[in-house]
Order: structure tokens, then C-alpha cells, then sequence
């Protein structure tokens, strides 16, 4: 009796290190690529187990050792330098693994540069000076949406990169420090696609609504920066790219430009403002137009709608955009700030009445500011004042 169990014990450990061996061949002949675990479907060793198509990971190998009587048997189809790191190692001397290490860094999707003022009476220090950046950003913030491979489609990274540079870094700046942002893109043919329907797609609809809500609350968050934002548009702002590019106070497009919102093309609606900041700019009828055709319009078209101020040259148009900026980083930056709020805040209100109060208050703080006082000296003494935010 004895015998025969050991037989039969025999024949299936024989039976099981078949069926693994006849895996390994099938993975090692379709060069099946392992994946990531939250990814993978993992397969047990049973005789149900089919190998079409079928997608094996390190944990499918980790389960199918359980077959195996020792781990010299498995290392007979893995071997290693150590036993003691078989299953770590092993199954990727024949598997391709596309998916980066886990301590990879994420590629920056969106860049922040920020280049304060220069010290007054600091001439001494020229030779020193960043002649690229100071002569021409002193107290501007550059914000470029940098994935030019996927055409800037807006993903949970460039979003989580995006809410990160403006709730922790823009909206903590000194005023005397960020007087102006240049919103931008690395491609000088896309400013943003949108987006990345790619990623939307294996969303479901509980983290799809998380993500827009999210979208929707960061351009909320860009649109009420104290500091002027200016858009530079050059190529393509579709869908999330023209809702962004909405939430500046002042947009400059290259020639080359195009503008749109095609959503409803996709059965859903413009879901970052949208649907309420470009009838605002171009008035009802038109944003009804563009939003229920989904058509594009050109940078000449879009200067007559008033959604464009200034159209350049393609290629142009960060450059001017810039210009703009270091003209409006001259000025009072509290004075600039107290503008905007009450252009803004004002715009708004119910009733002219209301509206005028908003301005009241706003000039109310400008008036015990040292930078007020600086100015009117510096127009008693015939110079260019110096302005701190203070």
C-alpha cells in the first residue's frame, strides 16, 4: 500500500512539473511581456488554465512553484546565483518588463520658473547676471504644460503637477516677487489637446467625476490668482486646453492657433468652465455655437469674439507674451493685485452700485501702501520707481 501512494504521489509531482514545463515553453515561444500586478490576471496551475493570450506575471511563476517539490526543481527552469532570491529574480531572465522601477521619477509635466526682480543700484553684479531671464522676466512666473509626446493631454500627473505649482507654490509668492504668470506650452505647435482620453477611458465613472472635479477646481484656483495670468497659444487649445487658456485675464495667440470645445462630439459637455467662462468672453449665442457644433475657430476669429487680445506672428506668441508681462511687472504689484480684484469681483456684482463699492474697497488698500508713496516720488523726482510690494 505504501508503494502504491508513492506511486501515485510520484505520478503526480511528475503530472504538475509537465504542466509547468508546457507553460514555460508556451511563455518563452509567444514572448509574453510581464506586467504590473494591478494589471495582471494571474492564472493558477490548474487543467482549466488555457494559454491564449494569456498574460503571466511574477506571481503566476510564484504560484506555479507551489507544484514543484523543492526548490532545486525550480530553479532547474530559473537559475540563479542565490536560492534565496529565486522568485524575485528569476522569471525576468526571460520576461521583458516595460513598466519602470517603482523609485522611478515621474517626468515633469509641468514646469514652473519663477525669476524675481533684481535688487536696485545692483550694477556692479552684471557680469554675474542671467542675461536670458532677468533682463527680460524680473517678477514673472513661467507655467509650461510640458508633454509635447501626448500633445499635452491634461492626465492625473500633469494635473497633480499643475494643482501642486499653483495651491503650494503661486499662491504662497510674495508679491514682490511674482508680479505676473505666463501660462505656456514646450511644443510650439500644441498648446493642450485636452484631455488624455487614453487614461479617461479605463477610468470608471466614480474616479472619471474625482478627476474633473479636480480639473475644475485647479483652473478655479488659476483664474483667482491675485497676479495676472497671460496665456500664450500657439497650435491647438481643444476642449481642457481652451478652458485653461480661459481662465487667463489676457490670451495671445500665434497665427497658427486654433480654438474649440469638442465635447459633445463625445457625448459629454465642457467640464472645467467651459460652459460658463467662454459665454463670458465671447457672449451666449457664440459660446452656444461653438460649444453645440464643437467646430474650431482660427486666431483671427477668435481676436473678433474678443477670447483672443493679441494675435502674433506663429512662433511668436510666448515671446510677446512675456513682453506684456515684464510691462505689467513694472507697475505696483499691490496696486495690479487690487485691480484685478476689483475688475473681476466687480464685473459680478448685481448692480453698478455694488460694483462701484467693490472699487472702493480696493482703493481703500492701496492708499497706506509704501509703494504708493514711492510713486509719487519718484514722479516729483523725475525716476523710475522701485516698487516692493509693500
Amino acid at each position: 500500500m505504501s508503494l502504491t501512494m508513492n506511486r501515485n504521489a510520484a505520478k503526480v509531482v511528475t503530472q504538475k512539473q509537465n504542466h509547468l514545463s508546457l507553460i514555460m515553453r508556451r511563455c518563452l515561444h509567444q514572448k509574453i511581456l510581464a506586467k504590473s500586478p494591478s494589471s495582471c490576471r494571474t492564472y493558477q496551475s490548474s487543467s482549466s488554465c488555457r494559454y491564449k493570450n494569456t498574460i503571466i506575471h511574477q506571481r503566476t511563476f510564484q504560484s506555479l512553484a507551489a507544484a514543484t517539490t523543492t526548490t532545486t526543481q525550480w530553479q532547474s527552469f530559473f537559475p540563479t546565483s542565490s536560492s534565496s532570491n529565486t522568485f524575485q529574480s528569476s522569471p525576468h531572465r526571460f520576461l521583458h518588463t516595460p513598466s519602470p522601477p517603482d523609485n522611478s521619477e515621474k517626468e515633469e509635466e509641468v514646469l514652473l520658473r519663477i525669476n524675481p526682480p533684481c535688487p536696485p543700484n545692483d550694477d556692479d553684479n552684471d557680469e554675474a547676471k542671467d542675461t536670458t531671464t532677468t533682463n527680460t522676466t524680473e517678477g514673472v512666473a513661467i507655467l509650461t504644460l510640458n508633454r509635447p509626446k501626448a500633445a499635452n493631454a491634461m492626465g492625473t500627473t500633469m494635473l497633480t503637477q499643475l494643482h501642486h505649482a499653483l495651491f503650494t507654490t503661486l499662491t504662497n509668492a510674495s508679491p514682490s516677487d511674482v508680479r505676473c504668470i505666463v501660462l505656456t506650452s514646450s511644443s510650439p505647435k500644441i498648446f493642450s489637446a485636452g484631455a488624455d482620453l487614453k487614461e479617461r477611458s479605463k477610468m470608471t465613472q466614480e474616479e472619471a467625476a474625482a478627476f474633473v472635479t479636480k480639473l475644475r477646481g485647479t483652473f478655479d484656483g488659476l483664474e483667482v490668482l491675485e497676479v495676472p495670468v497671460i496665456a500664450a497659444v500657439e497650435g491647438v487649445a481643444l476642449g481642457g486646453g481652451l478652458e485653461i487658456a480661459l481662465t487667463a485675464d489676457i490670451v495671445v495667440a500665434g497665427k497658427n492657433a486654433k480654438f474649440g470645445l469638442p465635447e459633445t462630439g463625445l457625448a459629454i459637455i465642457p467640464g472645467a468652465g467651459g460652459t460658463q467662462r467662454l459665454p463670458r468672453k465671447v457672449g451666449a449665442a457664440r459660446a452656444k455655437d461653438l460649444i453645440y457644433t464643437g467646430r474650431r475657430i482660427d486666431a483671427d476669429t477668435a481676436y473678433e469674439y474678443g477670447l483672443v487680445q493679441h494675435v502674433v506672428d506663429a512662433g511668436s506668441a510666448e515671446e510677446k507674451a512675456l513682453d506684456l508681462a515684464q510691462q505689467i511687472a513694472q507697475k505696483g504689484p499691490l496696486a495690479i493685485r487690487a485691480a484685478k480684484t476689483a475688475i473681476n469681483q466687480g464685473f459680478d456684482a448685481p448692480n453698478i452700485k455694488a460694483a462701484m463699492e467693490v472699487e472702493r474697497q480696493c482703493y481703500q488698500k492701496v492708499i497706506p501702501t509704501s509703494d504708493r508713496l514711492e510713486g509719487l516720488a519718484a514722479f516729483r523726482e523725475g525716476r523710475k520707481p522701485v516698487y516692493k510690494g509693500e
